[in-house]
């Protein structure tokens, strides 16, 4: 029997535009001994001097060569007897070089080597790379240096900003109260009819109706609102 031979691979050599949760897949021309693919004869490796060691060869790096290198772990399964396929354990980074290594008896640093039941291993190590595509995110728009603007909110009035003043008696048994605001009175938006006018016999008593035979005629003028209260005297 001859020594295994990778027939073919997916991601192919050089491939572009791979997809992040590729996985990578070994047709070999043969059927394989699964005890042979370990993390000591197989490797897919980011961005970094990748190299494989051959008499042949002597080094052959990563196009895209960098400082250190991203081993990518992840697990091993046999679809079939000559079919390998290596899943990632998280998806690989777009835009990124990534070589897969496979080692055979031509490794001059390598102890353990990719071999079919009968113990015959591979006799040349295989090394190629892919790259990864972009991710097409949208693009946010930049923030706008004008902060929005605030809706306008109709602005509460303090019962400290009013004053309340209660006329002296004319001597007709009426007697009158002003209220005086912090500004002109929008009759347009305030109906002083709506105005309800209540006796309070004792201080945080509830609010209870004016006495029998009492009425009230309550005018508006800029900003003060006068309420009369008519008979109010006689009342007690």
């Amino acid at each position: 029997m001859s020594a295994p031979v990778i027939l073919s691979t997916l991601p192919a050599l050089n491939e572009t535009g791979v997809a992040l949760g590729r996985t990578v897949e070994i047709f070999f021309d043969q059927p394989m001994d699964p005890t042979t693919v370990t993390n000591a004869t197989f490797s897919l490796t980011g961005p970094g001097s990748a190299s494989v060691y051959d008499p042949n060869l002597m080094l052959h790096r990563v196009p895209k060569p960098l400082t250190g290198r991203e081993y990518i772990t992840g697990t091993f399964t046999w679809p079939s007897t000559d079919h390998l396929v290596f899943t990632p354990s998280k998806p690989l980074r777009p835009g990124v070089s990534y070589t897969v290594l496979i080692v055979g008896q031509s490794s001059t640093l390598a102890t353990q080597f990719v071999a079919n039941p009968a113990g015959q291993a591979m006799a040349v190590s295989s090394q190629w790379t892919f790259e990864t595509g972009e991710i097409n995110a949208p693009v946010l728009p930049a923030p706008s240096p004008i902060a929005p603007s605030v809706p306008w909110m109709r602005p509460r009035l303090s019962p400290k900003s009013i004053n309340v003043q209660l006329l002296p008696s004319d001597g007709s048994g009426n007697r009158t109260v002003v209220m005086t605001f912090p500004a002109a009175i929008d009759t347009a938006n305030f109906d002083v009819n709506s105005i309800i006018v209540a006796a309070e016999a004792l201080l945080n008593d509830p609010m209870t109706p004016l006495p029998s035979g009492v009425t009230t005629t309550i005018t508006s003028e800029g900003n003060t609102i006068q309420i009369v209260l008519n008979n109010i005297e006689s009342a007690g």
